[in-house]
């Protein structure tokens, strides 16, 4: 994997999954919500055993040690598993204090913490170049509540171990700029009335996106920086993937309706310099160089000489909204077998994709991609075919839908007439 250097007398930060950073500044660091362990989906739903994956933390690390900076502290949010899990490992590998919530630090103390501070929202505490100011937060809710939030006494070994606790934003300065950050939260508890370079804001759920409008109202961030926004059940290996209930588009739309900054998407471990304000160098710098950062990214619409990763998120986006939409077609028997046809095709369609950019030869490629194109017309079809009912919604949503299946036929088409 690329490793890009950060300017050492700037600051900058590097994306490490799920809500998780590493932000540096003179060959110091600060990090928040480190967790590389990934524990998967029927391990963290269904109350199987859950520890940190050492090879996992070991890997991660090793991609951010070439840097070598000096950790000063661990900030954690809250007290879910996939914010504090793998904390004590990593407080042992680089001998940083943890700074988290009394709930938060009394969880990582029982897992194999040695100490941490807790703190409280209007705390301040500076430490090394860093100075940081505790804000109070609320965490979004699933199903109608905040997930795993009942309090615990024995020894965290299951996710729902993991409590939420108290949830904590902060507020950090350093070298004359400003950078918010939290996990998410409501519109209970809006961020504070205080410009801000940079707003990494927890999207994950949405409570979050509901808030979005009010909470850049208030901080009007040069930069906005979507978090939590990757699939944190599978492995850092396989990529960044948006995870199943996320939704950046709504988040593009929100941000450029409320023109208040300019959005960004981070991948895993791609550093990047925060421009300093009013710097026109550091801005062109930063539209220029794509491989550290994407610039609100294009996800939504391709050309069809689109990359392959555009494509596979098309691809997984377009099988992913099929599913969701199923959910609202009446019960028929023809719908019965249109659907489960259609969910095969729109499914088919994007696992294709991914053997076609894995192919080992030219004609390995070419067949994928044909396949690709015949089972988006499969997907077309059933489209076409299925009952959605009197709701009108229902109604836009499988026209819409039927028209992205037109255009990736015609995007593998051009594939294949350019390949050929």
């Amino acid at each position: 994997m690329l490793l890009l250097r950060l300017h050492s007398r700037k600051f900058g930060l590097t994306y490490v999954g799920t809500n998780g950073y590493q932000f540096e500044f003179k060959g110091q660091a600060l990090l928040v919500d480190r967790y590389f362990s990934r524990v998967d989906l029927f391990s963290g739903g269904l109350g199987a055993r859950i520890q940190p994956n050492i090879s996992r933390i070991t890997d991660a690390m090793r991609h951010l040690a070439s840097r070598e900076p000096n950790v000063d502290a661990i900030l954690v949010t809250h007290g879910h598993f996939d914010h504090l899990l793998d904390v004590p490992v990593v407080m042992a590998t680089t001998r940083a204090r943890l700074i988290a919530s009394a709930s938060s630090v009394e969880l990582a103390k029982r897992a194999g913490a040695l100490s941490g501070e807790a703190v409280k929202p209007g705390d301040v505490r500076r430490i090394g170049p860093w100075k940081i100011r505790v804000l109070p937060a609320t965490h979004d809710r699933l199903f109608g509540k905040v997930p795993f939030d009942r309090p615990q006494s024995r020894v965290p070994q299951r996710a729902a171990d993991w409590i939420c606790g108290e949830p904590l934003a902060f507020l950090i300065e350093v070298n004359g700029q400003r950078i918010y950050i939290d996990s998410g939260g409501t519109l209970a508890q809006l961020p504070p009335n205080q410009k801000v370079d940079l707003a990494i804001l927890g999207m994950a759920l949405p409570d979050s996106r509901e808030r979005l409008s009010a909470a850049l109202e208030r901080l009007q961030p040069r930069y906005i920086l979507p978090s939590h926004q990757d699939n944190f059940f599978v492995p850092l290996s396989n990529g960044f993937q948006f995870g199943p209930l996320t939704d950046f588009r709504r988040v593009q739309r929100d941000c450029a309706r409320e023109n208040r900054g300019r959005l960004i998407l981070m991948d895993y471990f791609r550093p990047w310099t925060l421009p300093t304000p009013g710097n026109p160098k550091s801005q062109a710098a930063i539209r220029s160089s794509k491989s550290q950062v994407r610039i609100n990214p294009k996800i939504p619409k391709m050309k069809d000489d689109a990359k392959p990763r555009d494509l596979e998120d098309r691809t997984f986006f377009f099988a992913e909204s099929v599913r969701a939409f199923i959910k609202q077609l009446p019960r028929t028997i023809s719908n019965t077998e249109d659907v489960r046809q259609l969910v095969r095709a729109s499914g088919s369609v994007a696992a294709n994709w991914i053997e076609a950019d894995e192919a080992l030869s030219k004609k390995d490629f070419l067949m994928r991609v044909k396949i690709c194109r015949k089972e988006a017309k499969e997907s077309r079809l059933f489209l076409r075919l299925v009952d959605a009912g009197l709701a009108k919604a229902a109604v836009t949503a499988r026209d819409k839908l039927a028209d992205e299946a037109r255009e990736l036929t015609l995007i593998f088409s051009s594939i294949i007439a350019k390949s050929e």
